[in-house]
């Protein structure tokens, strides 16, 4: 279970809802502070909350647990070297080459550099 990428995840579905963290709050019946830990991984909902969370955007608690991130949703790449290359690779093995390198396309070099080091296997060049 990786931290990082589930407070991302609680995130963007707050945000694709539309919800500001006090309307989440309100909705779930917590404190707007409880769903900022969340959101900057300082801590996960408990199994009660994650259920009403779940509830309420019509997913499953595996899927918060273990978020499935689709290629069309990589927006920013120059946040990715903020994340510990273990963990971005993992979390990057989802994608087959041809997406990572369409979402890799308009990122910066040191970016570039990062996924060549990390997938070394993939000439980003040749796609």
């Amino acid at each position: 279970m990786n931290m990082n990428i589930i407070s991302k995840y609680l995130q963007f579905l707050r945000k694709s809802h539309n919800y500001t963290q006090d309307d989440l709050a309100k909705k779930l019946d917590i404190s707007r502070q409880a769903v900022s830990k969340w959101e900057t991984a300082m801590t996960i909902p408990d199994i009660e909350i994650l259920l009403k969370i779940s509830k309420l955007y019509g997913i499953t608690i595996n899927d918060i647990l273990e978020p499935r991130i689709q290629p069309q949703r990589i927006t920013d790449f120059e946040q990715i070297a903020a994340i510990p290359e273990k963990e971005l690779k993992e979390t990057l093995k989802q994608f087959d080459a041809d997406s990572l390198t369409t979402a890799l396309m308009g990122a910066s070099p040191e970016v570039n550099s990062l996924c060549e080091r990390i997938f070394p296997d993939i000439n980003f060049e040749m796609r």
